[in-house]
């Protein structure tokens, strides 16, 4: 049922997402109703009528998102049309694409590349949790006078340049795990300056669907990082470019997402 739903969507470009919380909430009306399986598919049909009715006639529209609330009837289905949100998203599920590269691929350049032991990732890696912790820490400081929207086209754009600085230093010949982790550091704290902001940014779009937000917001991450993570581990270890070019593609992506997504929120 929410295959054919996403392909009705789908023909007007528009997302369809169900939460795990809203396809347990219909499985219990159907079973509070007796009607079991056959009763699913006319508990949808109810919820999403109007929205599938109302939907192509609004441009903006990017994703129908469904959870609980909306199958008890409590509220409408959420339709995801305000650029800022997304800009928040893209933001965060990139950034954290970005950490899931260096968890993801670094660790087979240490052993294939740089001939280190499996546990020295894990001491430089350290390097990059506590960049993020320091910017974490600098953005609570920082951010109420700059602003989050500031912060995060800011520390963003930081890191994209300190992300070009790796590919920088292995063509002039610095090729050692420094290269990697001391920008990489860099990058962090950015991104601990950021993130908070993000985070906070896409749950306040919108306050009286917090909730829903957070939710969305946390699955397009982990999808995104987790996709980030599964490439890295796929590329080539006997060179750094490939796992580099693919932080630096990240590290782009944060950045442009961001900036180009508030951009077109512009009245």
């Amino acid at each position: 049922i929410m295959k054919q739903y996403r392909r009705l969507f789908a023909m007007d470009d528009v997302n369809f997402h169900v939460t795990v919380d809203g396809l347990a909430e219909i499985a219990n009306t159907a079973f509070a109703r007796g009607t079991g399986a056959r009763g699913l598919r006319s508990i949808t049909d109810s919820v999403l009528m109007e929205t599938q009715y109302v939907v192509p006639s609004l441009p903006k529209v990017h994703t129908v998102y469904v959870d609980a609330a909306a199958i008890r009837g409590e509220r409408k289905p959420i339709l995801l049309k305000d650029p800022a949100f997304l800009a928040y998203t893209g933001y965060a599920s990139f950034g954290v694409g970005l950490f899931m590269t260096f968890a993801g691929g670094l660790p087979f350049l240490m052993v294939n590349l740089f001939d280190r032991a499996p546990s020295d990732f894990g001491l430089f890696f350290m390097m990059i949790m506590g960049g993020f912790l320091i910017g974490t820490f600098l953005s609570t400081r920082l951010t109420p006078y700059v602003g989050i929207d500031t912060m995060i086209r800011l520390a963003s754009g930081s890191s994209l340049l300190f992300g070009l600085s790796i590919p920088t230093l292995f063509w002039l010949g610095y090729a050692s795990p420094w290269s990697l982790f001391l920008p990489g550091a860099a990058m962090a704290i950015c991104h601990g300056l950021a993130m908070p902001n993000a985070q906070a940014g896409g749950v306040s779009v919108n306050p009286t669907i917090a909730g829903s937000a957070s939710g969305l917001l946390i699955f397009i991450q982990m999808t995104v990082g987790a996709g980030f993570a599964q490439l890295a581990g796929m590329l080539p270890t006997d060179t750094p470019f490939p796992v580099v070019a693919q932080l630096c593609v990240a590290a782009f992506l944060a950045f442009s997402s961001f900036t180009l997504l508030m951009w077109l929120r512009r009245p």
